[in-house]
């Protein structure tokens, strides 16, 4: 009986990942008429995801957890800020994966009779998944160039998850076969998983290169050895750069000095198409409440000028820079009519929008406080004491640190999923990989599969 649950449930996730994993791009390129019923499709995902969280809630971590930002967001949304009921279900459905995707994963994983089996499933959808990016992005590369449009089967404008996604998925898959004492013989044993990394640079995420760099910088064993090994490996390393750099510049044909520093610098932390005459403008309409609902401004703000307004803006709403302007500002518009605050401030809610910046302007900073909670807790860190897969756990604290400035990505459920059970996988350490006689033995078939049950 508990088995047969098990399966159910498990269809019923893998149903929904590959759902959220391909919609985009079937909508887009394959069965445009699908755009009608995406509204359909995934709030019924999310009305799923909502039912299996209730269901296989058991720790008291992720009672509490849910409990505690379910009351944050109710106060913040609908008695401090005084936004209605359905503002507040629209807003929280972008957070569905925070309060019930993680007891749905921890439903599988704390089940020690089944979770290597589980693990060996999910990893074979994350090669096929994986594998699935290189058509997806080189069609959309030569539909459309190296642009945002290159998000991979998550369909156009997400090239920020998907390049991301790559590099956590690729990095969680070889860490399993990676013998750190043979850096240069496991770069070979795992050519075939590092050519998968090549499509994250069929698109303008430029933050590819400092994930390449972690990449392989999180494969070496950090010992009293390490420099050694670094001297070693270095002109490997070169290499790998040299021609990762020069295939995302023929690719993009970008200037070079558009991925130096001081440009990186200029681009997401400073000033993007906003001149200095164009801040003191927006600093001055904005200290004297100048902006209105029917203010026509298409300029993205870079990521810092947003977090560094963020105090500014907020002292319009009940909330504050604490509890934040509620729920819903990022949506609505189409189903739910969208909220006051949206309308006056969308000139800085448009557009690109680091986490921290999703999370302060919804919910403030005690918001923010619940989110670093909730990703301690998420490595293992909270709770049950375990013996942890530091490197993985320590490649991707490093990338969630970085999303944390980037972009909210988190606002997609494929990409929750696959961080969340990668991150939640590091809580075990690793064992001995013995599929090292070809990639082929890394997907085993369902009978084997059903044979392990």
């Amino acid at each position: 009986m508990e088995l047969t649950r098990i399966t159910i449930y498990r269809r019923i996730l893998f149903t929904c990942f590959w759902i959220w994993a391909v919609f985009g791009f079937v909508q887009d390129e394959i069965l445009p008429f699908l755009v009608n019923l995406q509204s359909i499709v995934f709030v019924t995902l999310d009305i799923i995801l909502l039912i299996m969280g209730l269901i296989t809630a058991r720790k008291t971590i992720d009672i509490v957890m849910g409990l505690s930002f379910i009351a944050l967001t109710a106060i913040s949304t609908i008695f401090v800020n005084n936004l209605t009921l359905a503002n507040y279900l629209n807003g929280f459905r972008e957070f569905l994966p925070f309060v019930f995707m993680v007891p749905l994963l921890r439903f599988f994983l704390d089940n020690e009779r089944y979770r290597d089996v589980f693990i060996r499933r999910f990893d074979k959808h994350l090669l096929i998944f994986l594998i699935i990016q290189v058509p997806c992005m080189v069609y959309q590369f030569l539909k459309y160039g190296a642009n945002d449009h290159g998000g991979g089967s998550m369909g156009n404008w997400f090239s920020g998850p998907i390049s991301t996604l790559i590099y956590v998925t690729t990095f969680y898959l070889v860490q399993k076969r990676w013998d750190s004492e043979h850096y240069l013989k496991s770069v070979l044993q795992n050519k075939w998983y590092l050519l998968l990394l090549i499509p994250s640079f069929l698109n303008e995420t430029k933050v590819s290169f400092v994930y390449f760099a972690l990449f392989f910088a999180m494969l070496f064993r950090f010992d009293a050895r390490l420099i050694f090994k670094v001297a070693l490996a270095s002109p490997l390393f070169v290499v790998a750069y040299y021609i990762a750099y020069n295939a995302y510049m023929s690719a993009t044909q970008a200037e070079e000095d558009s991925v130096d520093m001081s440009y990186l610098v200029y681009e997401y932390l400073s000033t993007n198409e906003v001149d200095l005459d164009d801040m003191i403008l927006f600093s001055e309409m904005l200290e004297h409440g100048d902006f209105g609902d029917d203010d026509d401004w298409s300029v993205d703000l870079p990521r810092m000028t947003k977090i560094v307004m963020m105090p500014e803006v907020l002292s319009s709403s009940n909330g504050g820079l604490l509890l934040g302007a509620g729920l819903s500002h990022f949506k609505g518009g189409t189903n739910v009519k969208q909220t006051k605050f949206a309308k006056e401030f969308h000139w800085i809610l448009n557009g690109t929008q680091p986490f921290v910046f999703f999370v302060v302007m919804q919910i403030g900073l005690i918001g923010l406080l619940w989110m670093i909670v909730f990703f301690l807790q998420l490595f293992g860190f909270l709770g049950q004491k375990r013996e942890h897969n530091t490197k993985l756990a320590a490649f991707l604290g490093l990338v969630a640190i970085v999303m944390f400035f980037y972009i909210s990505a988190y606002r997609q459920p494929i990409y929750c999923l696959i961080f969340f059970f990668a991150s939640m996988a590091s809580h075990f350490p690793p064992k001995a990989d013995k599929t090292d006689n070809g990639d082929a033995d890394a997907i085993e078939s369902d009978a084997d599969l059903e044979t392990a049950e």
